[in-house]
């Protein structure tokens, strides 16, 4: 019974440990990001809908739980970041899903008319790259 107390009590120090680092991370990751895109703490916070204080306690590990996947998924959409980016304390972006994620927020803002506008190019943009190659170009 006493091996099973200190494996319960082990688990919960390494619960704290990881838990600590990954928030604290996940606060270094969205201060980063929040001042890339030159938002003020206050802006960020009407943006997710959700109090400065409560983001500034995020930012700097000062809360002791995990903010929920609803509030980071605001976040990373106010940021222009992936979810797993912020979810994921090893995972850091590339510029191309830098710009993926961006155009992809961007493009779910249109409206249907402009979203066909932008396939319809794309498809012509396909058909010339495709006629280009057999002319060898």
């Amino acid at each position: 019974m006493l091996d099973e107390h200190e494996n319960t009590e082990e688990i919960r120090a390494l619960k704290r440990k990881y838990g600590k680092k990954n928030n604290m991370l996940l606060g270094e990751k969205i201060k980063n990001k929040r001042r890339e895109a030159k938002l003020t703490l206050q802006e960020l916070a009407e943006k997710i809908d959700c109090s400065r204080s409560y983001l500034w306690e995020i930012e700097n590990n000062r809360n002791n739980r995990n903010p929920s996947d609803v509030i980071l998924e605001k976040i990373s959409e106010a940021l222009h970041v992936s979810f797993d980016f912020l979810k994921d304390p090893n995972k850091t972006q590339t510029q191309d899903e830098i710009d993926s994620s961006s155009f992809y927020r961007n493009f779910k803002k249109l409206t249907e008319e402009q979203k066909k506008v932008i396939e319809m190019t794309m498809k012509a943009w396909g058909k010339q790259n495709e006629t280009n190659q057999e002319i060898g170009e």
